[in-house]
């Protein structure tokens, strides 16, 4: 079995797919069969993939099939299905967690819905499935369900297709109004039949049932101009792009104790595009012979783009030159941002072209952001790196307030106050984000009325 897999995954690492890649280093840290079989099923499915590929290799593919205890090979599909989504989403955000339903309140008119309240967010459930304390599993917006028959009374109303696999369908989660009532995730009752399922599983209060539970994160079909030839996956020196929404962080609008020292934030407009990190990392490797290595790139969230496939990303890092502005600076850096204008989104700012507008700078070095002054002053850098290379100097996202004081509000009054104008003109801004000005919290509050409108 070794000797198919190892040919198997050598052939598909010549052909440079990030997942050959991928394989091929965990492959050469295998030693025996009997660590293989040591693996968990998540990495089983993962080496499936390359049998997948390979469906001429019989032998392996039957050895591998009993290793994982598939009944078939549509079996052995959906499960490689699963894992690549995965890969091509932000398995590490919490969409499925173990809460508490802190409050319940009527709805207007209706007879069969109430809304309850789970840490800071707020969705319609079934009257009477909840009492207040009650533990429930939540699934967060955004979050892409499985096709089950647990699931199927969604069907009507979020069933969705991501193209981006064959047989990968599932149930998106999305911002919905019923009875002029704001409806943001599913909360369900933790009964029976998920306690069963579930066994020995941790279900204590905030458990992350996520992988558990098959759901990943939704991200729509990406654009044909925003894709191409990757390289690899982004590196992992420096994190993805990505904040926690104010609702996963209710203890931060706790009334601080008295003589607490006041907490000033960044605020910025958060920008509705796609995300782009430019990097560049350089080092001196290698005793008693020292060579460097020395990296540029472009990545979405997930893929590292080659640098001759001319997407969206690849042109405005060219038309900014900005692996020269990078070297200008001589220093480890991530540079993250938003690329924003036609083709992208719908491009709801009714930009005339495409840019890039910088929100964070990673210093690989140090492994940490920098605060927003570092930020600031960085972008000076930059701007004074192009203009002696000649180019167009990048651009930062709006900054509408320096000194923003956003913990002084409720919930509420918090997610109502980013109800307002884009910095870029009359139309609605898809929210604001929030960064300690000392390198304090960091979070996004996301506009619900933008939400109801763009959210499809």
């Amino acid at each position: 079995m070794k000797k198919h897999l190892m040919l198997g995954i050598m052939r598909l690492a010549q052909t440079q797919s990030p997942i050959g890649l991928v394989l091929l280093k965990v492959y050469l840290r295998l030693k025996s069969v009997e660590l293989l079989k040591s693996l968990s099923v998540t990495g089983l499915w993962t080496l499936g993939l390359i049998i997948i590929s390979f469906i001429q290799m019989q032998q392996a593919l039957v050895e591998l099939m009993q290793l994982i205890g598939c009944t078939s090979l549509n079996h052995l599909r959906q499960g490689v299905n699963y894992e690549w989504r995965k890969y091509m989403t932000d398995i590490s955000r919490k969409l499925a967690t173990v809460r508490i339903i802190a409050d319940i309140q009527p709805i207007p008119g209706a007879d069969f819905i109430e809304v309850v309240t789970v840490d800071g967010w707020k969705c319609v459930a079934k009257k009477g499935d909840f009492k207040v304390g009650d533990r429930c599993i939540y699934f967060e917006i955004d979050s892409y369900l499985p096709v089950q028959d647990r699931f199927e009374f969604l069907r009507p109303s979020s069933y969705r297709k991501s193209n981006k696999l064959d047989d990968d369908d599932g149930f998106r989660l999305r911002t919905i109004k019923l009875r002029k009532q704001i409806s943001q995730g599913l909360a369900v009752p933790f009964d029976t039949n998920y306690e069963e399922m579930l066994g020995e599983f941790d279900t204590t209060i905030g458990a992350d049932l996520t992988e558990r539970l098959g759901v990943v994160r939704w991200d729509p079909p990406l654009p044909a101009d925003l894709g191409g030839k990757a390289r690899g996956f982004k590196p992992s020196y420096f994190p993805k792009t990505d904040q926690e929404r104010i609702q996963n962080l209710p203890e931060l609008l706790v009334v601080p104790f008295e003589g607490a020292v006041e907490v000033f934030y960044e605020e910025t407009e958060k920008m509705d595009g796609t995300s782009m990190s430019a990097y560049r990392f350089h080092s001196e490797v290698g005793k008693p012979l020292v060579r460097s290595i020395s990296d540029h790139g472009v990545c979405g969230r997930t893929l590292n783009f080659m640098l001759n496939n001319k997407n969206s990303l690849v042109r405005e890092y060219d038309r900014l030159n900005f692996g020269a502005v990078l070297d200008f600076v001589d220093r480890n850096l991530a540079v993250q941002g938003e690329l924003c204008g036609p083709g992208i989104q719908k491009n709801p700012l009714k930009l005339k072209e495409v840019r890039w507008f910088i929100f964070d700078i990673y210093d690989i070095d140090q492994a940490r952001y920098f605060t927003p002054g570092e930020r600031w002053a960085m972008m000076l850098v930059f701007a004074a790196a192009a203009k002696q290379l000649k180019v167009p100097a990048v651009n930062h996202v709006p900054i509408s307030n320096r000194k923003a004081l956003p913990l002084s509000l409720s919930m509420d009054e918090l997610i109502e106050s980013v109800e307002r104008p884009s910095l870029f003109g009359a139309m609605a801004s898809e929210g604001r984000c929030y960064k300690g000005t000392n390198g304090g919290p960091s979070f996004k509050v996301i506009n619900n009325k933008y939400l109801l409108r763009h959210d499809s």
